[in-house]
């Protein structure tokens, strides 16, 4: 009886502990060999992006992003973006001119609004191809 249930509790962990730990390296962080450091300039009708975002959506993996700044950027946190075919995502953002009020103790904030069309970012058509091992200069000239 005792070594039927020891045959029945090992069979049960020989196999289902690979399935439950394959399951958790899948959410383990990409290896750094596997990312790549990823930099470049943004235009919007030929003028830098002043300020925005810049995201990359690989096919596996992990989304990386930063900031834009002065029309350019630079993504190397966790190694950078993770490699091979990525689509791009770009927001875009200008001054309005207005104040926008923001919590309960009358603070404000400049308003803001999104310049670039949809198709560079939630409808985006973009994509770029990240090699590793070296840095990757991506510069996007958006009409």
């Amino acid at each position: 009886m005792i070594a039927s249930d020891t045959i029945r509790i090992f069979c049960f962990l020989s196999l289902f502990c690979p399935i439950l730990l394959s399951g958790c390296a899948g959410n383990a962080p990409s290896d750094a060999r596997d990312r790549a450091i990823t930099f470049g300039a943004v235009q919007f009708s030929g003028n830098p992006v002043a300020e925005g975002q810049i995201s990359f959506i690989p096919l596996k993996g992990p989304t990386a992003m930063g900031p834009i700044r002065e029309g350019n950027y630079r993504i190397d946190s966790k190694g950078g973006v993770p490699s091979g075919v990525c689509k791009v995502r770009i927001l875009a953002f200008e001054e309005t001119g207005k104040e926008q009020v923001i919590g309960a103790g009358g603070k404000t904030m400049k308003e803001t609004r999104q310049v670039v069309p949809a198709r560079y970012n939630q409808n985006s058509t973009l994509e770029v191809t990240i090699n590793s091992g070296e840095e990757n200069r991506r510069d996007f000239d958006l009409k």
